[in-house]
């Protein structure tokens, strides 16, 4: 009996000892060996592996970074996104070719290679035959050329997202091929070339399961106003921004009563905004800028009780604005973008309700009455625009006093008047300013001093009869500056060339005086016009490299004396020059970017200039003294304007054929020459806004 259970005893720890053994060997190496070569062949074809591939060694593949396996050791998940932001992307980003050696990963259920760069290879077809395949994600990777239609084959996949960082460097003919995937969930194109798939809606109609479809600035032109019967009502997020339809908005929308994400801007709708729209109650996301939509906000709007962000921007939109933003709306909104209508109406009454109001842009609207003071409560506020309206009265410290999040603040073109005291210290940080217009002097405003990120800062025409205290110019973040139209006395200070990130400087019409110091290289914009500046033209005209990026300079109605150095025609982006009403004299410099620039009354009372493009012809002497060019014959007038028409030629296409292929740009600029100054830097921070919210709205 003792040896019966001896032996019974031996056996049980023979079994558990080779149990130990070989859980031990799964532990050491889960992974399969055919699949472990795979992964390290995909590997080898790559560039810029050294550090994120860096675990890609030893046996057990599934502990390797970015690999994924199921609880039988096969390899189901392959996420090798570039985990960087756009500043370090292209550092860390995988390269090279994809190998057909990922065949071998049979069960692969996940594949996410986004955010690499594959420097423009087409997308392999081999992908469309993964036939587990739920999950992939090539999105910014830099692919380009056609979409392979063998991944209509992944029968599995649920999410798709092909979109690009640019515009048509990957296009697809027709969508015929996404008939087949059924199960498709979320699907992202944005940025792909389909102007020729006039199919898109018919084979979108065919993905019953289809919650998020993506299609930004996809060229599309095509959108059928009707449909038989709408099969894909299962869709949450709907964003066609930025295509070219050009058409009534469509009534099968109507049908898609589980949306929530709505965007459909900048693509030439127009008409009047449906009381349709009512049916749409889980909206939560509403855009429709930049558009050409007409009439009233339909009243059915009250039934978007569930709204956040509403985005009506740039239309022809007119009525009330209490109607526009119904009472069910007040505690939900985050995001109100209303620029760019003909609007009516005051805020008082209704915008200190809206308490978690994060974003709000009323301008360019018809808007009257006084600010209310209750603004002052909305301590989410970021982004403050209530510029081009007609608001009047008294803004103080109230309307500031809980705004602690606020970074952009612009009520220009109003008819304010900012009282605060002194020693007034606002609680925020502001970026970007703008009081054009409105009363803010005599007095240069103290509370500035506290302000120590400002990239943008407009206080041109606000009755300021002041020198600029010295504490000012050390406003080292400064980019956009114009105090122009004022009455600000004193010089400009040497240690001005110190402000690098300083493009744009507007100090026209004022009663500054004496020398102009060295400038800030990269100066693109510089109007020091209607002053009494006196000396010679800024020396950094005649350095070299000086004021390369400089792209429009008026020094007109000053006393600047001297000549006008040669190297101002080294200047090749400037595309206006006004140097007229001084105390210059000799020849007028030519070659390069001024033969371009040939209305004579650029120098026009200048009586000491002579030369081309002035019809006053220069003396011998000046001739053979300096090193101005003359143009003493025929021929070499007939290469002046020959020189002209190249220098237009080929700055307009330069401007010009960017704006023709890439549309964000195209955009982008036709908002600048919508009184350009006063919108730029807006659209830069309303862009930046955008963006911040669709991250939000991702994650």
């Amino acid at each position: 009996m003792e040896i019966l259970k001896s032996k019974t005893m031996l056996r049980s720890t023979l079994w558990f000892l080779l149990w130990l053994l070989s859980s031990q060997t799964m532990v050491s190496s889960r992974c399969f060996g055919l699949e472990r070569m795979a992964l390290l062949a995909f590997k080898a074809s790559l560039n810029n592996t050294q550090i994120r591939l860096a675990s890609w060694q030893g046996l057990d593949c599934c502990t390797w970074n970015g690999v994924g396996c199921d609880h039988a050791g096969h390899v189901v998940k392959l996420n090798l996104r570039n985990p960087y932001n756009s500043i370090n992307q292209s550092q860390w980003a995988l390269g090279g070719e994809i190998n057909s050696s990922l065949l071998a990963l049979s069960h692969l259920k996940h594949l996410d290679l986004s955010m690499n760069d594959f420097g423009g290879i087409l997308i392999p077809e081999f992908i469309g035959s993964f036939k587990r395949l739920k999950y992939l994600n090539l999105s910014g990777a830099d692919f380009s050329g056609l979409i392979p239609p063998h991944l209509g084959n992944l029968s599995s996949i649920r999410y798709l997202d092909l979109s690009a960082e640019s515009t048509y460097k990957t296009s697809a003919y027709n969508l015929q091929w996404l008939t087949h995937l059924s199960s498709l969930k979320h699907l992202d194109l944005s940025f792909v070339n389909l102007s020729t798939a006039a199919d898109w809606l018919q084979a979108v109609n065919m993905l019953p399961s289809l919650s998020v479809l993506r299609l930004e600035s996809c060229g599309l032109s095509a959108i059928p106003t009707h449909l038989p019967v709408v099969n894909f009502t299962a869709l949450t997020t709907l964003d066609l921004l930025d295509n070219n339809f050009n058409s009534t908005l469509p009534n099968w929308l109507w049908n898609l009563s589980s949306l929530t994400y709505l965007d459909l801007s900048n693509n030439g709708f127009h008409g009047p905004i449906p009381e349709s729209l009512g049916t749409l109650t889980n909206l939560q996301v509403l855009e429709l800028g930049y558009n050409n939509f007409e009439g009233t906000v339909p009243r059915s709007i009250k039934n978007l009780c569930s709204l956040n962000t509403l985005q009506l921007s740039r239309n022809g939109l007119h009525g009330e604005i209490a109607e526009t933003v119904p009472r069910c709306m007040w505690s939900n909104l985050i995001s109100l973008d209303l620029w760019g209508n003909k609007l009516r109406g005051n805020l008082t009454g209704w915008l200190e309700n809206l308490t978690n109001l994060k974003f709000l842009d009323l301008s360019k609207n018809s808007f009257d009455g006084p600010i209310p003071s209750g603004i002052g409560k909305l301590s989410s506020l970021t982004y403050l625009d209530l510029s081009y309206n007609s608001f009047e009265g008294i803004v103080s410290e109230a309307h500031f006093a809980n705004l602690t999040r606020l970074y952009l603040l612009i009520f220009s073109l109003n008819s304010l008047i900012l009282e605060v005291d002194r020693s007034w210290v606002p609680p925020f940080q502001l970026q970007i300013i703008g009081f054009r217009s409105c009363r803010l002097g005599p007095k240069f405003p103290a509370w500035l001093r506290s302000q120590m990120s400002i990239m943008t800062l407009d206080l041109s025409n606000t009755s300021i009869a002041d020198a600029v205290p010295d504490w000012f110019w050390n406003s080292s973040s400064l980019s956009v500056l114009d105090l122009s139209n004022n009455q600000i006395t004193g010089n400009l200070p040497l240690t001005l060339e110190f402000m690098t990130d300083l493009y744009v400087l507007e100090l026209s019409s004022n009663q500054l005086e004496g020398l102009v110091p060295s400038l800030p290289s990269g100066l693109q914009v510089l109007d020091l016009s209607n002053n009494s500046f006196s000396g010679p033209l800024p020396p950094t005209l005649a350095a070299i490299g000086g004021l390369k990026s400089v792209e429009s300079l008026d020094l007109s109605m000053n006393e600047f004396s001297g000549t006008i150095p040669q190297s101002i025609s080294t200047l090749t982006s400037l595309s206006h020059l006004n140097l007229s009403y001084n105390n210059l004299s000799g020849r007028i410099p030519t070659g390069y970017q001024l033969q371009t620039l040939l209305d004579p009354s650029i120098y026009v009372d200048n009586l000491d200039l002579c030369g081309p493009p002035i019809s006053e012809s220069c003396s011998s002497n000046e001739t053979n003294h300096g090193n101005y060019e003359a143009y003493e014959d025929d021929g070499e007038m007939l290469w002046f304007y020959l020189s002209m028409v190249l220098g237009f030629v080929v700055g307009f296409w330069v401007v010009f054929g960017v704006l023709l292929l890439k549309s964000t740009w195209r955009i982008a600029y036709f908002r600048m020459t919508d009184n350009w100054f006063d919108r730029i830097y807006v659209r830069v921070a309303l862009t930046m806004a955008r963006l911040k919210k669709r991250n939000m709205e991702e994650t």
